[in-house]
């Protein structure tokens, strides 16, 4: 089980910390770094896919106190990322001003999940069981290349970290607001 792809979750090494404000909206992705000399941009899926953010015309770049909704110009795909040309980002420079922007979809049009699959938005705030005991809720998600780990904070405002996958996690519930941790050593 992987929130957001499998693919993704092995190549973000960034800790997601946030939530979304409008829950049918989703960070499909963020921007790495500018490409090239014509003010061209990276930009990382998290699902792994890019074909949802190249059926796009336009993309909105969300940065701390601000969005903004760009016309995309053109894009491809090179080195394993989406190179995208935003209208009147014209310079290396420009673009480098949106390093580590996120890319924010409509749910409807975000990557398609599959069986036991999750968005990052959907887990965050999700209460924490072991059987039928609440332990506390997921405030954080962090991918470090091996493992994804959430991290629990309980009522008494301890952290834990919990691996995201089968050895730990039995049924997560989204529409019920919890997620079941099978093995409760985890969270001692």
């Amino acid at each position: 089980m992987y929130p957001y792809g499998e693919e993704g979750c092995a190549r973000n090494p960034r800790l997601i910390d946030r939530e979304l404000e409008v829950k049918d909206e989703l960070v499909a992705g963020f921007i790495r770094t500018s490409f090239g000399v014509k003010g061209e941009v990276r930009i990382e899926s998290y699902s792994g896919e890019y074909e949802h953010l190249f059926r796009r015309k336009k993309l909105v770049v969300r940065m701390p106190g601000k969005s903004v909704e760009y016309e995309i110009v053109s894009n491809r795909m090179a080195h394993g990322h989406a190179i995208v040309k935003l209208l009147g980002i014209d310079t290396p420079e420009a673009a480098k001003v949106l390093r580590g922007a996120e890319i924010v979809v409509p749910r409807d049009d975000a990557s398609a999940l599959k069986n036991d699959e999750y968005y990052y938005a959907d887990l965050m705030g999700l209460q924490v069981r072991t059987g039928s005991e609440s332990r506390g809720t997921i405030t954080a998600i962090l991918e470090n290349g091996s493992a994804l780990l959430l991290e629990v904070t309980g009522q008494d405002e301890t952290k834990h970290l919990v691996p995201f996958g089968s050895a730990f996690i039995g049924t997560v519930d989204i529409d019920s607001g919890y997620l079941e941790v099978v093995n409760p050593e985890v969270l001692e």
